[in-house]
């Protein structure tokens, strides 16, 4: 168990909060300032375990991070990388692009296909067996021998041949015994059994097994009851009747659970090649919020985001995370971005997204070499939600490998924030750790009726339930402002309704999310 600091930071260099817990999860990185040529750190970023690393000096030739020709900074303002589309993947990708930039709304759908189609799969390691739990799986596993490797016996009992009770035999010497575990006992003589336990080899000609509920035992015979019923095959798991030798049991892609984890077991995986996990910054931003422990001034709210996205998270199997709080200051959000951008695979920024004049978080992103992918999208809650990329070199573990960092600039408000991180963070974040993203699949039927909106996709939360044909149904709860995060604790979900004219009625189907 590690212990774990969550340092917060308002203006002036106040430290307003550093809350300790104790977790299972990865340890902080500690990150120390050395070197001359450094531009040097204001003293609010010195917090304890949360030292950023040198960052470039500003001036001169030193070229930014994640800025490369202006050839490619070009192609950048579309969020276009080269190679891996086609010319007319290109294509479409750029009209996207610049139609954000020009402070236009793309659709859900629209922003889900962009996202996707940038974020990048991570590379992989080599874990043992044991170290895998949760991981995602990156390799095809395969049976080293039949399931079951042999005739085995799924009953404690004798096995005998069933032409012997065919012909009306219902006295058998026993033989011997074969025990689950132990040498295979030859097989016994025509018209005798064998004792056997659950578990151990069928050793052939026999063919059924008599359970021992079904007879009684006279020295070294049994005498089976007068009602016992056997049938070939009975009491018997046939060799290779689950898979044969060969046969693929996991796809790549399967998250790595008990179950999977009993299969590798099973045909001797001892290590196993699983995705990176994904290294997750969460960024909160904004002087009015103040650390969980602290009381809050009149004009103060305690910060609840952070808190929320890195639940969600962790829940969803992704628990490398780290946490921080930045003020309203251009240059703060600046520093603290340029160091996320070159450690963390993933950055969640809540705040300063929108168009206010202390909203620098996109423009920051720009200036740092952020790929604008999209900067608003026809939805409520989240209209304002910023996605882009940001490309730098490979590590020293994987030098070949160019990491694409998703970055996402959430709405400051929970509820917009909470949502946005299920309908988009977490399928991008699914995919980068090499799990397959397919639509939405499951669906509720409304219990009530919910006014469609003619441009904006909506999404309400819902109470569910079972309802009286056994399909699960949906009761609106609509949320009081994007702010009442309150109402999300009494929901289980939210459905999505798309644009249109028409209000949909009790009986609709519509697609599902549950909170996590």
């Amino acid at each position: 168990m590690i212990p774990r600091f969550d340092v917060s930071i308002s203006m002036g260099g106040r430290r307003t909060g550093i809350a300790q817990s104790t977790t299972n999860e990865p340890p902080l990185r500690e990150n120390v300032n050395s070197g001359a040529d450094t531009a040097p750190l204001p003293a609010p970023l010195r917090a304890v375990g949360r030292v950023p690393p040198p960052v470039c000096a500003r001036g001169g030739v030193t070229q930014r991070p994640g800025v490369r020709s202006e050839r490619d900074a070009r192609a950048g303002k579309c969020g276009l990388r080269e190679g891996g589309s086609t010319r007319q993947e290109t294509d479409r990708l750029a009209v996207a692009g610049e139609a954000c930039l020009r402070g236009g709304m793309i659709s859900v759908n629209e922003a889900v296909a962009e996202m996707l189609a940038r974020v990048a799969v991570l590379p992989t390691e080599r874990k043992r067996l044991r170290e895998v739990p949760g991981r995602v799986l990156r390799q095809s596993i395969a049976a080293d021998r039949d399931g079951p490797p042999f005739d085995r016996a799924t009953l404690d009992g004798v096995c005998l041949r069933h032409a012997d009770w065919a012909a009306g035999q219902r006295e058998f010497p026993v033989a011997g015994l074969q025990a689950a575990g132990a040498v295979p006992e030859p097989a016994p003589p025509e018209g005798a059994c064998l004792e056997i336990m659950t578990g151990a080899p069928v050793p052939a000609p026999c063919d059924c097994v008599l359970p021992v509920e079904d007879f009684s035992r006279d020295g070294d015979r049994i005498i089976a009851r007068p009602d016992a019923e056997l049938s070939p095959g009975q009491g018997i798991h046939r060799r290779g009747s689950d898979f044969k030798a060969g046969d693929v049991l996991l796809e790549p892609g399967r998250r790595m659970t008990g179950r999977e984890m009993a299969v590798a077991a099973s045909v001797g995986c001892g290590e196993l090649e699983v995705s990176v996990v994904p290294k997750i910054a969460i960024v909160t931003t904004g002087d009015e919020l103040v650390d969980v422990e602290d009381e809050p001034k009149p004009h103060q709210i305690r910060r609840s985001n952070d808190v929320a996205l890195r639940t969600f998270l962790h829940g969803a199997g992704f628990g490398d995370i780290e946490l921080n709080h930045l003020p309203d200051n251009e240059q703060a959000i600046s520093w603290n971005c340029e160091r996320l951008l070159q450690q963390f695979d993933v950055i969640l920024l809540t705040g300063g997204a929108s168009k206010g004049r202390f909203d620098f978080v996109p423009a920051v992103l720009r200036e740092l070499g952020v790929q604008p992918v999209f900067h608003g999208v026809a939805q409520r809650p989240g209209k304002p939600l910023f996605f882009g990329t940001f490309e730098r070199p490979g590590d020293f573990l994987h030098p070949e490998y160019t990491r694409v960092v998703a970055v996402f600039a959430l709405p400051g408000n929970p509820v917009s924030g909470f949502t946005c991180a299920h309908r988009y963070v977490l399928p991008a974040v699914e995919k980068m750790a090499g799990i397959t993203v397919a639509p939405p699949a499951e669906t509720a039927v409304l219990t009530g009726t919910i006014p469609a909106h003619p441009d904006l996709t909506l999404f309400v939360p819902v109470c569910l339930s079972a309802g009286d044909d056994g399909r699960l149904a949906a009761q609106p709860n609509p949320f009081n402002t994007s702010g009442d995060f309150a109402s999300v604790a009494r929901t289980d979900g939210f459905v999505e309704i798309p644009p249109g004219a028409a209000t949909l009625e009790a009986g609709a189907v519509v697609p599902l999310f549950r909170w996590r």
